[in-house]
């Protein structure tokens, strides 16, 4: 589903986190992704995906 960014915060977000992700995919740069890499659930040292904690 094609969103203008402006009609979301929730695809901010989205777009925010994807832009992490690529940057340290890319180009080896961790400086975003070090702000959510503790949101992301880890089990025996694999990484698994985003989570929100409550």
């Amino acid at each position: 589903m094609f969103l203008d960014s402006k009609a979301s915060r929730l695809i901010q977000l989205a777009d925010l986190v994807a832009y992490a992700l690529f940057r340290l995919h890319e180009y080896g740069d961790n400086s975003f992704y070090d702000v959510i890499k503790h949101c992301f659930d880890t089990e025996g040292g694999v990484e698994h995906g985003l989570y929100v904690r409550t």
